[in-house]
């Protein structure tokens, strides 16, 4: 049971490394068609850089993340700053649908950056992991 939490952390990684990877590559492309943005419009361009550089990031927290499951005593903090970051960008994405709208699985993305951080502390406690 003691090993499940490491298990789920490189899961995670996995994810995000793959995830982040694919926004990377694609960019733009990797949200929507023609239809969503502009072609080689202003707000086009940033939102296909802002992609590709938060897409890098999101990859790179994927990395740090597979390191961090390889010995949790002692790099238990920054698995926590990882997780707070999670939930951070779950109020973005509430102040962006205040704004905008919500947009197609946008629920579903806050809520998990809501309760995966809480749900890996407190499974994290049960199996005595930290």
């Amino acid at each position: 049971m003691a090993t499940a939490i490491p298990i789920l952390l490189k899961g995670y990684a996995l994810f995000a490394l793959s995830a982040g990877s694919a926004n990377l590559v694609y960019g733009e492309n990797f949200v929507g068609d023609a239809s969503v943005f502009k072609p080689k419009s202003a707000s086009s361009a940033l939102a296909d850089s802002q992609i590709r550089y938060l897409g890098t990031q999101f990859a790179v927290t994927g990395a740090i993340t597979w390191w961090i499951s390889n010995n949790l005593v002692e790099r238990q903090a920054l698995l926590a700053i990882i997780g707070a970051g999670l939930v951070v960008g779950g109020f973005g994405r509430i102040a962006a649908a205040n704004k905008h709208g919500w947009g197609p699985r946008m629920k579903l993305a806050m809520w998990t950056e809501f309760i995966a951080p809480a749900m890996l502390y407190v499974f994290g406690k049960v199996v005595g992991q930290w």
